[in-house]
């Protein structure tokens, strides 16, 4: 099980791919990296179109501000913790 119960979408398979690298400790930067790459996994495969158009669109435009702010919007444990900690990874 993931963070949060997440399963589908960007989110989903960013942490999937977190947990499967043994749940380091990466940067901002490297989260950015890799909502990049989900959703680009997500377009190739014909997923996410409806949930994630916006991102979409902002990744495709570089707009490097708005993917930035939607990866820290995430609160993907390793990055942007909330309180309480998240019960799958301990961090809060």
């Amino acid at each position: 099980m993931s963070c949060h119960g997440i399963t589908q979408g960007v989110m989903g398979t960013v942490v999937r791919r977190w947990e499967a690298a043994g749940r380091p400790d990466w940067s901002l930067e490297r989260t950015i990296d890799e909502v990049k790459w989900a959703d680009a996994q997500l377009s190739r495969d014909g997923l996410g179109k409806i949930r994630h158009r916006q991102l979409r669109q902002h990744i495709q435009q570089g707009d490097e501000r708005y993917v930035r702010l939607w990866t820290m919007g995430c609160h993907f444990c390793w990055v942007n913790p909330r309180n309480p900690p998240c019960s799958i990874c301990n961090r809060g």
